[in-house]
């Protein structure tokens, strides 16, 4: 034992092997120098921001590819609108309640039309989310991407 208080309940033997002594060579941590380091966080930090920048512009790519579906849908519908607003004027000139088969097609007609409306404005609504939605992943991406590359250039020699 000790003799003072203060100190440690037993010595060690400076003939005694220490820990490091102790462990096998291949366990031993190995301290690796600062610029090696800084090199393996550099690599790792460019490939993130590599990473990033091509899903900022993979994200970019299905907004406009999302327009442009949307554009055609609408087309689509209103190339269909036309058609039937046409077939119904067609129908305009004949007497309301004369033929029962041509108010049949009328009543038809107006339904198929206030349908396409409908869906007309449905496709603009679902437009407006998915892009708002690829808007709000892309300016998350480019947050991160701008914080890595800000820390880039603080480690930057």
């Amino acid at each position: 034992m000790p003799d003072n208080k203060n100190s440690l309940l037993f010595d060690l033997d400076e003939n005694e092997p220490g820990l490091n002594d102790l462990l096998p060579c291949s366990s031993k941590p190995e301290i690796s120098s600062k610029p090696e380091l800084k090199k393996t966080f550099s690599g790792t930090l460019s490939g993130k921001i590599k990473i990033l920048k091509e899903a900022i512009e993979e994200i970019n790519q299905e907004i406009e590819e999302r327009r442009k579906l949307s554009k055609n849908l609408l087309k689509k519908i209103d190339s269909d609108l036309f058609t039937l607003e046409y077939q119904l004027k067609e129908l305009k000139h004949y007497v309301l309640g004369h033929n029962h088969s041509i108010e049949f097609r009328r009543l038809g007609l107006e339904r198929e039309i206030l349908g396409l409306k409908k869906e007309k404005r449905s496709e603009a609504i679902r437009e407006w989310e998915d892009i708002s939605s690829l808007l709000r992943k892309r300016r998350d991406l480019i947050m991160e991407y701008q914080g890595l590359k800000n820390l880039e250039k603080m480690l930057a020699p």
